[in-house]
């Protein structure tokens, strides 16, 4: 400022200088005038002419510095500073040199930026928005400039800048179970983790996982250890964080002399003394003389029956035999045919009596009364046997014939036929016996039951009939008749109404045996069958 006041001095001394000049130079020729090249108003004093009137490009005043340079008049010229942003600090890099300072310069060459008012002489730098007031700025909202303006910091360390108490001296407290006491303090912006809070805490927690204990915790004492206190002593009771021997959190031991009888207690009920509860309780005392704190497995159905409870064995026995067909572990009875008589398992049919492990099973294939051999098993063993009870001893169970009680016949001439006078009763065949006693000629042997010729026999039935006999010999009397060769004979049978219904041809077959044929009638006495001739197992008519 005191600068600008004595270049003004120096200015205003040069113009009174300059007016007593020029009124000096009127004389005789006229009036004086200096040349103005430059037609900036000032004239060189050493380039000037004296005539009646002022030429062109003349002018009366003298004393422009460079009559050159229009910007340069009588003042002495300087360097002026452009100052495009109006912030007073001129760009050193666009300058101008002239006497008067022309407008949007400055004279100084100070300014660090001229593109921006913001930036002056001062060495810029980033400030940062404090919108809180906490003195911490926002790292995302800055500006670029040389002096600090209101409401912005140097620093950009808040991480909330919406909050004046969170910046990097905020103190967290760190009280994960929320008891209201902090077991430890973080010195940082962001929240370190769960259970950090800005609410100011005693920094006493002994246990940070369990809001039950903190300086305020109640210990009572536990005489028994059972984890139960007893307040009947208030003068032994302790406020304190950490737990002190023989002392617990729970109070309200009712004895606190047994270990086993506290609040938590569990009491089961168990009348019948067979290892399982019906039922139980939770309490302190003594629920009852049935109780007790012994454990035992729950699910007794008949508490007043020892032998009934979930491990109680029922057996299935519908057909009573005392064979069991499956059994079953619970408490109630699982329906008909079960009880609690212990019964060996195995029955393969619960429906029958007679059928069961013990069942004795007769083998009689040949179905002849007698038994080959036997099972005893529950199972039919399968084909031949059955429950009928036989006398055992079939030697032979795949013929009907023979069997303990087969009767055999002496064949001693060994023709094939027995004498049905010498016999034997056994299953196996002796030597020299056979099953028939048709040996009609013991002493012989003979094809035609055991004689050489068919001996005659003949036995007619007492029904009507027609006997017919040819002899083939001649002969004085029946009595000559002793081989069937002898005669042929034949008989025919009748009905009541006089009807032929059987003829037989007795012993006609080569085997010596009667060839019997049947008539049939219908029911209007009309003859409707003829049947074939056949071999009758019998002889004799």
């Amino acid at each position: 400022m005191r600068n600008t006041k004595i270049q003004q001095y120096i200015i205003l001394l040069v113009l009174m200088m300059s007016s007593t000049m020029m009124f000096s130079q009127l004389g005789d020729c006229g009036i004086t005038s200096y040349r103005d090249a430059d037609g900036d108003g000032w004239g060189d004093y050493n380039n000037k002419t004296c005539q009646l009137t002022i030429p062109s490009g003349y002018v009366s005043k003298y004393g422009d510095i460079n009559d050159n340079n229009q910007w340069i008049t009588n003042i002495p010229p300087k360097n002026f500073y452009r100052d495009a942003d109006g912030d007073g600090w001129g760009n050193p890099n666009i300058v101008t040199y002239r006497s008067v300072q022309p407008s949007g310069y400055v004279t100084n060459n100070s300014d660090r930026d001229d593109s921006t008012s913001l930036i002056t002489n001062i060495a810029p730098r980033h400030f940062y928005r404090d919108g809180d007031g906490d003195g911490y700025g926002h790292p995302g909202i800055s500006t670029y400039r040389s002096v600090q303006p209101s409401g912005y910091v140097t620093n950009s360390s808040d991480c909330n800048d919406g909050s004046s108490a969170i910046h990097p001296n905020t103190v967290w407290y760190k009280d994960s179970d929320g008891d209201g006491f902090a077991i430890a303090t973080k010195k940082q912006c962001s929240n370190p983790g769960a259970g950090y809070t800005l609410s100011v805490l005693p920094v006493t927690d002994c246990h940070d996982g369990d809001s039950s204990l903190n300086p305020n915790t109640i210990w009572y004492p536990d005489g028994d250890s059972d984890g139960w206190g007893t307040a009947s002593d208030l003068g032994a009771v302790k406020r304190q964080c950490s737990q002190p021997t023989g002392y617990t959190q729970k109070v309200g031991d009712c004895n606190d002399n047994n270990i086993n009888i506290h609040p938590e207690t569990v009491w089961y009920k168990n009348s019948d003394g067979d290892g399982f509860a019906s039922t139980s309780k939770v309490q302190c005392t003594n629920p009852g003389a049935e109780y007790t704190y012994e454990e035992l497995p729950l699910g007794d159905c008949d508490d007043s029956d020892a032998a009934i409870h979930p491990n109680t064995v029922w057996y299935k026995n519908s057909d009573g035999d005392g064979f069991a067909s499956t059994s079953k572990v619970q408490c109630s009875n699982p329906g008909a045919g079960y009880s609690l008589t212990v019964k060996p398992l195995g029955d393969c049919d619960d429906s029958n009596a007679a059928i069961h492990p013990n069942t004795v099973w007769y083998k009689n294939s040949d179905g002849d009364g007698f038994a080959s051999t036997t099972k005893t098993q529950c199972a039919h063993p399968g084909s031949g046997y059955s429950l009928t009870v036989k006398p055992l001893g079939d030697c032979d169970d795949g013929s009907a014939a023979i069997h303990p009680n087969t009767v055999w016949y002496a064949d001693t001439d060994g023709d094939g036929f027995g004498d049905p006078n010498v016999l034997k009763q056994q299953c196996i065949q002796p030597a020299g016996y056979v099953l028939n006693n048709n040996d009609q000629c013991p002493e012989k042997s003979g094809p035609q039951q055991g004689c050489i010729f068919i001996p005659h026999q003949l036995h007619l039935s007492n029904e009507n009939y027609v006997f017919t006999r040819v002899y083939q010999k001649p002969m004085t009397s029946p009595d000559q008749i002793h081989y069937n060769k002898d005669v042929i004979e034949s008989v025919t049978y009748f009905d009541g109404l006089g009807r032929t219904k059987q003829q037989i041809a007795i012993k006609a077959s080569p085997d010596g045996k009667d060839i019997v044929t049947h008539i049939g009638y219908d029911e209007y006495g009309r003859q409707d069958k003829q049947y074939l001739p056949f071999e009758s197992n019998t002889s004799c008519g």
